[in-house]
């Protein structure tokens, strides 16, 4: 994926007390003296303060792993065939997007993104013939 967005996310500034708004001040703001600060002030939460930030992502989406066993001790138990396997989605998402799923782009009409995160599943078979 690829693209850009406002990433205004009032989640990303909860501190260790879960309190919104606790310890804003520990946040890099912007001053006169630190004009390389990440965030432009403190109450930043309208889009005209909030820096473009680019949503390009890598996501492994799809991985199907299986093994089929043929060695003779599966003849010798009067198996016919086994084959084990495993399929994931969703494994994991590498990205630089603040704004939670970079893919998952619901919004409000105010710039937040309020999307769930695409869900990971994980399931492993077992296929028998005798």
């Amino acid at each position: 994926g690829n693209g850009y967005g406002q990433a205004v996310n009032y989640y990303a500034f909860r501190t260790s007390s879960d309190v919104q708004g606790d310890n804003n001040f520990n946040h890099g703001w912007w001053t006169p003296e630190n004009k390389s600060n990440k965030y432009p002030r403190i109450n930043y939460t309208d889009g005209r303060y909030t820096p473009l930030q680019g949503y390009g992502f890598v996501r492994l989406q799809d991985l199907s792993l299986s093994y089929t066993f043929r060695q003779p001790w599966v003849q010798k138990a009067g198996i016919g065939n086994l084959k084990v396997y495993m399929a994931c989605k969703n494994l994991f998402t590498i990205s630089g997007w603040e704004g939670g799923d970079p893919e998952v782009q619901q919004t409000l009409g105010s710039g937040y993104t309020y999307g769930y995160p695409l869900s990971r599943t994980v399931s492993f078979g077992l296929n028998l013939t005798f």
